[in-house]
């Protein structure tokens, strides 16, 4: 099985390079969006890297950020392979295209020329203690938790391909759709799926994706590949994988107004409610942190869940400032 490329990787590819300057070739788009070792990410961090090198007015500023890449190729033992086909010769080629695309720009294209036949993206963001219900164009339904992001192909009804980007905490029931599958990309890893129905979070360096139904495979920025199946929970953290299998009742509670910890650290807790609500929590003790808790909160709301925790641990919680607070 062929190793995973990096951006940096794809982007010296010479057919890439052609690619990203004529993006409207049906066929050529598809190859790519359909090899195995290409993640979603990775297609659009190297189409961005093609698209900085192609869009430098100046020829020495184009051979300034080539010597960039090559240095980056060079970085990793896995990517020294890869400067060794790339002669001198490429490098005058790429130099033309750059030259080429320039031209392009001043006559008025836009810097998403290169991108799979120009797909744009829809951008949904939730504040602090939102929630959002969004239905796709595919049939797709997404709930997105408080404080996250969701990015969106607009040809998603369409497209090979179906994807999305996700940074912070959602719950996906996604619409079966034969030879199209649905890839949702974050900055750990990609999920790439048919028709399930599962939770991701992404904070912070951490993955965690739990399969209510269906099946997923998880690509993971280590390289790791994960297939799941119903009620296991994927935890990733610092290049280390837990797979756990879990009682998934109590999955994404936050859709309807209610918090469920199980056999959750306090830590995590905290964790939690800083990002979904913006609270600033500092602890007292941090032995606390390590203790464990399950708990059913009937509403979405820290200040009933501290107010447990107090009867649970004989904790206060005091206010030091504009959502700044004391758990001692």
């Amino acid at each position: 099985m062929n190793q995973p490329l990096t951006p940096e990787q794809l982007a010296a590819d010479e057919r890439f390079q052609r690619f990203c300057a004529h993006p409207h070739d049906a066929a050529e788009r598809h190859y790519w969006q359909q090899r195995p070792d290409i993640s979603a990410t990775t297609l659009i961090e190297a189409q961005q890297l093609v698209a900085q090198l192609a869009f430098l007015p100046a020829p020495e500023a184009t051979e300034a950020a080539w010597e960039q890449l090559s240095t980056r190729l060079t970085d990793a033992p896995t990517r020294t392979a890869v400067r060794r086909t790339l002669p001198k010769t490429n490098r005058r080629r790429w130099l033309g295209w750059s030259v080429a695309a320039s031209l392009l720009l001043i006559a008025g294209l836009t810097g998403w020329f290169f991108m799979n036949d120009a797909p744009a993206w829809t951008t949904h963001r939730t504040a602090y203690n939102e929630v959002q219900t969004l239905d796709l164009a595919d049939g797709t339904t997404v709930h997105l938790n408080a404080n996250s992001e969701l990015r969106i192909s607009d040809d998603l009804a369409t497209a090979d391909r179906r994807m999305v980007e996700l940074t912070g905490e959602a719950f996906f029931d996604v619409a079966h759709a034969a030879n199209r599958p649905f890839t949702l990309a974050t900055q750990r890893g990609d999920v790439r799926v048919l028709g399930t129905s599962f939770s991701v979070q992404q904070r912070r360096d951490e993955l965690e994706v739990i399969l209510v139904e269906g099946k997923v495979k998880l690509d993971l920025d280590n390289e790791q590949t994960v297939h799941m199946t119903p009620g296991q929970r994927v935890r990733y953290h610092d290049g280390m994988t837990l797979v756990e299998t879990i009682d998934t009742d109590g999955t994404a509670a936050w859709r309807n107004g209610r918090m469920h910890f199980r056999n959750e650290t306090v830590a995590r807790v905290l964790d939690r409610v800083r990002h979904d609500f913006g609270w600033q929590i500092e602890v007292a003790d941090a032995a606390l942190l390590e203790r464990r808790i399950t708990a059913q909160i009937p509403q979405n709301d820290p200040e009933i869940l501290f107010e447990a925790l107090a009867a649970l641990y004989d904790l206060t919680l005091e206010r030091s400032g504009a959502n700044e607070y004391l758990l001692k």
